[in-house]
């Protein structure tokens, strides 16, 4: 279960936020998986991008060369 915690503006205490959506792939990734990661979220503005391990070598390091960031499990 992914929790995400929010901090509160007020006091800077967090807060759990269980209306929380990710989109997700399989294991070792590769780019169709990608792909459909980044369709999914064109569908769910809001939903976070989440890897759940490892993705292939090509796939980590195009992802390096252009500084784009995921959320990790």
């Amino acid at each position: 279960m992914i929790r995400e915690y929010t901090p509160s503006p007020a006091t800077g205490t967090l807060w759990y936020n269980p209306h929380v959506e990710i989109i997700t792939t399989h294991t070792n990734a590769d780019f169709d998986a990608v792909a459909a990661m980044v369709a999914a979220k064109r569908f769910y503005p809001e939903a976070r991008l989440i890897f759940p391990g490892t993705q292939e070598r090509n796939v980590r390091t195009f992802l390096a060369q252009h500084r784009i960031e995921f959320d990790k499990v």
